[in-house]
């Protein structure tokens, strides 16, 4: 199974960066360390399901939420903070960059 691309969300801010036209489609977040934390509710693992996010890649996350993101059909990817730091600017640097998540391979497949 392999997921790609963006999904818009926060339809009401035009500067939310998932409504941006390059990154409007998002099915996959790069996010920072510890992401989820605080997010113990299952609700938060469905709004991104709701919104069209299938992966999240990021270098560490909230035990609960990581938990929720699997039961809920979520990819929780772990990878150094430094790649996701990467993976972030090479997004901001080439708009429209995609990202994939292979799970076959187990693989994360990035735009150079």
């Amino acid at each position: 199974m392999v997921f790609q691309g963006f999904k818009k969300c926060k339809k009401d801010d035009p500067n939310f960066i998932l409504n941006q036209d390059a990154f409007k489609d998002a099915g996959i977040l790069v996010a920072d360390r510890n992401f989820g934390c605080g997010s113990s509710r299952e609700n938060a693992a469905w709004t991104l399901v709701d919104n069209g996010i299938r992966s999240v890649i990021a270098p560490s996350f909230g035990d609960i939420h990581y938990n929720n993101e699997i039961n809920n059909g979520l990819v929780p990817v772990i990878l150094d903070a430094e790649i996701c730091a990467d993976l972030r600017r090479q997004l901001h640097d080439c708009p429209g960059g995609e990202i994939t998540v292979d799970l076959e391979r187990n693989v994360v497949v990035v735009p150079d």
